[in-house]
């Protein structure tokens, strides 16, 4: 946007040096990994707070499409789902673009994705649709005992119950 000022001088409105950095710069992208109740969402959160990434659960993506009207994969990812079969990486990693390329801007270029990759063929087929479009910082893998994590999956149940009313009526 252009004002004047005064002095007859064309004063350009200039964005900020971290947009015009973030429009050039390819997303940056930590993978999240670890088992159901390993603490990937709570992490993620914190690292959210304290960092200013946007956290993508590939899960949350896979299943916003399955319901969304209209949605062109809406069925296939039910079927996959309801089968317990691996969404299609090709589908998996356009949502995940899709996303990036919405929320791009001076404050989103970096993003945690969880949940993703889940096999080789998922990272394979990132890196042969993503090379050179993403930069790939490295992966955050939540290691620990069947022990904590199912401690910890009891803790989230317990809370949702909590959340919908009293656990025993």
């Amino acid at each position: 946007k252009a004002a004047s000022c005064r002095s007859g001088i064309l004063l350009v409105k200039v964005p900020s040096l971290l947009y015009r950095v973030s429009q050039v710069m390819k997303p940056q992208v930590v993978f999240v990994l670890g088992g159901p109740g390993a603490g990937k969402g709570t992490q993620c959160s914190k690292i959210v707070e304290s960092y200013k990434y946007t956290h993508l659960s590939a899960g949350d993506l896979l299943r916003e499409e399955r319901n969304r009207e209209g949605s062109e994969f809406g069925q296939l990812i039910a079927n996959y789902i309801k089968e317990g079969k691996i969404v299609p990486v090709e589908i998996t990693i356009n949502l995940l673009r899709k996303v990036q390329t919405m929320q791009k801007d001076e404050k989103k270029f970096r993003f945690l994705i969880d949940g993703f990759p889940r096999n080789e063929d998922n990272l394979q087929g990132w890196n042969r649709v993503m090379d050179g479009k993403a930069d790939v910082k490295f992966v955050l893998f939540f290691d620990c005992s069947n022990e904590v994590r199912h401690g910890n999956l009891f803790i989230i149940i317990l809370a949702a119950f909590s959340l919908q009313g009293p656990l025993f009526k």
